[in-house]
């Protein structure tokens, strides 16, 4: 049996794929510490062959040829003949199931990788002409795994992997993590003809001139939305399928549980443990039902919801609204929400703060925007709070200005779950909020008789009220739209009041006709004005009532009669009360 070395590699050895025979794979090559990319300038450019091997061409199989240590300006000869095994074991206690691993090595088109040469004293040795190869070196060192590369640069900002999701890094950041690695590296000069390391000395430009070849080596396309994958291997789940959670991904409609890695590019994972086996959520089935008592609609759309958070589709352009008095259990619900989907993953605006000119750049990368403080002043700009809300739960793209940064241009992934003691009044003439919004009311307080352990119970059965959550996904993909409790409907009659008057003012006493009908434009606009001093609301003027009419009734028309009267097309006044 030949006898294969697999003690430490000082010498990084580069193949360009086709050097490995056909039975192997880059991964088996990376498994004892190799790396693969590929010289374009060739085996004798000095700077980056000094103290490297490299493999020739035309290797018989099973078999790699390398080259000696160069010296500048010399062509590098021939090495030993080194036998490679037919295949590598990557399995063990600690590597993933490869059964169940989702990794794959990614396009070396896409990203090079140049493993670090050390010096004796185990410092990287680099050169100050080749950023590129500084920042090979360290995503190298820093930033590679058996799954592959933990560091991305996606739409502006740096991305690293924790080994479950990723998170943003800032920039500062990310450049003292290039100057850490800089200092301790040395340098080759030479002098006198005469090789010598002297420390690589890391000034402000070479930082920047490291941080700008990692943000090409780590490139991800702005048009790539999360999640995806960043890997070539075929067969693989779609990435709109799989929960993150803390011991694995997690294949929502069937329960699969694959590895995690790296090339899943998402930005938040779930706390909780997946299990299967996990029992019935009782603690917080009982803490549903002391809210809701017996109105399983409210307890059942509540799974529902939750089944969507975690799934991490926007494809039902629905928000939450839960609307209750103080300790009606809303901040537990919150905590759940949460554990369910990962901290990470949540932003906390306020209403008002979502029109400020930066107020949308904290929704970025995250999947959930829990709102508890649903309280307007008189100067927010209700109409404007709403077209935000509408934007976004419609899953359109937008531009959003971020502070000292370049703007971010994308749609974002969040779903609005708002909690509030009363309901909050945002102007929106066409009454569509309403119809975004699942609303839930809370009528019970526990304020006085808190269950101070409650929560700590909970965590007890987070995989529980995973699976639970999970079964509600599973019957709303079923059904394909969310079903509105029974006894929300006051609460979404009052809100649509309190958002679009025209339009309460329009199901109350319009509704549409067909071209023939004329109902004349000042005999409607009357009702409309007696209607808001009745209701305590603001008439406006005649022409700003048909504008908003028209929200309601887009195929409204308008005549002029003989005599100069004008009257209105397709609508017509209900003047049977018991209509």
């Amino acid at each position: 049996m030949t006898e294969i070395y697999t003690g430490p590699i000082t010498y990084p050895l580069f193949c360009d794929g086709e050097a490995l025979p056909n039975d192997w794979t880059v991964a088996s090559a990376r498994a004892i510490g190799w790396t693969d990319t590929e010289i374009a300038e060739g085996a004798i450019e000095f700077e980056r062959l000094y103290d490297r091997r490299l493999p020739l061409g035309n290797e018989p199989p099973g078999q790699l040829e390398f080259l000696a240590p160069a010296g500048e300006n010399e062509v590098a000869n021939p090495a030993p003949v080194i036998e490679l095994p037919s295949r590598i074991d990557l399995s063990s206690p600690s590597e993933p199931d490869p059964e169940n691993d989702l990794s794959a090595p990614e396009n070396p088109d896409n990203w090079l990788c140049f493993s670090a040469i050390y010096n004796e004293g185990g410092r990287p040795i680099l050169y100050t002409a080749s950023p590129d190869l500084s920042a090979g070196a360290m995503i190298s060192d820093e930033f590679m795994s058996a799954g592959g590369m933990m560091l991305r640069y996606y739409r502006g900002d740096f991305w690293r992997w924790n080994g479950a999701a990723y998170h943003a890094v800032k920039e500062d950041d990310m450049k003292a993590v290039i100057r850490t690695y800089l200092r301790k590296a040395v340098t080759i000069v030479v002098e006198n003809k005469e090789k010598a390391e002297v420390p690589f000395n890391p000034t402000i430009n070479k930082v920047n001139e490291v941080l700008a070849s990692l943000k090409a080596l780590c490139k991800v396309s702005d048009d790539v939305d999360m999640p995806a994958w960043l890997n070539e291997k075929t067969n693989l789940p779609k990435a709109n399928e799989l929960l993150p959670v803390s011991n694995g991904l997690l294949r929502l409609l069937t329960g699969e549980l694959f590895n995690a890695t790296p090339s899943f590019f998402n930005a938040a994972a779930s706390s909780v443990e997946y299990s299967a086996a996990a029992g019935e959520p009782v603690e917080w089935l009982k803490f549903l039902a002391s809210i809701w008592g017996d109105d399983q609609q409210s307890i059942e759309t509540l799974q529902e919801y939750l089944g969507y958070l975690v799934s991490g589709s926007t494809a039902l352009q629905k928000g939450l609204m839960i609307i209750g008095p103080k300790r009606s259990g809303k901040g537990t619900i919150q905590q759940v929400i949460e554990w369910l989907v990962g901290k990470v993953a949540i932003a906390n605006p306020t209403l008002s703060g979502l029109t400020d000119d930066f107020g949308l750049s904290p929704l970025i990368g995250r999947t959930v925007a829990i709102i508890t403080d649903a309280r307007l002043s008189g100067r927010a700009d209700l109409s404007s709070i709403a077209e935000r809300i509408l934007a976004i739960t419609g899953e359109d793209s937008m531009t959003i200005n971020r502070k000292g940064k370049d703007y971010w241009t994308g749609r974002l992934q969040v779903r609005f779950v708002i909690m509030s003691n009363e309901i909050p009044r945002l102007t929106d003439a066409s009454g569509a909020l309403v119809s975004r919004m699942i609303m839930l009311n809370m009528t019970k307080s526990f304020y006085g008789r808190e269950d101070l352990t409650l929560k700590g119970r909970l965590a007890f059965e987070l995989p529980g009220i995973l699976n639970w959550a999970i079964a509600g996904y599973k019957r709303l993909i079923a059904r394909g739209f969310f079903v509105t409790p029974k006894s929300a409907q006051d609460s979404i009659n009052e809100m649509t009041e309190m958002s679009s008057p025209i339009k309460a003012f329009s199901t109350e006493c319009l509704r549409a006709s067909g071209p023939a009908r004329r109902e004349l434009r000042s005999e409607v606009f009357n009702m409309w004005k007696e209607w808001c001093l009745e209701n305590g609301e603001f008439a406006g003027s005649a022409a700003a009532f048909t504008t908003k009419l028209r929200s309601v009734f887009p195929n409204l028309g308008s005549v002029q009669l003989t005599g100069g009267k004008r009257c209105y097309v397709g609508v017509e006044v209900i003047r049977d009360p018991a209509f």
